[in-house]
């Protein structure tokens, strides 16, 4: 397989192989193996998750903090 190597925009890369494999998606093994696209598309999948999660947070808390 063609490995992913980070470049330019990529810088995150790192950071977010991180997040996918602390948030159980991968094994560190199996993040080397996915190729760019794959790996965009996941990266991409945790980002949307985690502002649905942020908003659903933010939208608890100002109900609580309305008075």
């Amino acid at each position: 397989p063609e490995f992913f190597v980070p470049q330019g925009d990529d810088k995150t890369y790192l950071e977010a192989a991180f997040a996918l494999v602390y948030h159980g998606k991968f094994a560190l093994g199996e993040i080397m193996l996915l190729n760019r696209e794959d790996f965009k598309w996941y990266y991409k999948r945790l980002q949307k998750q985690k502002e649905d999660e942020t908003a659903s947070m933010k939208r608890a808390m100002g109900s609580k903090g309305k008075r």
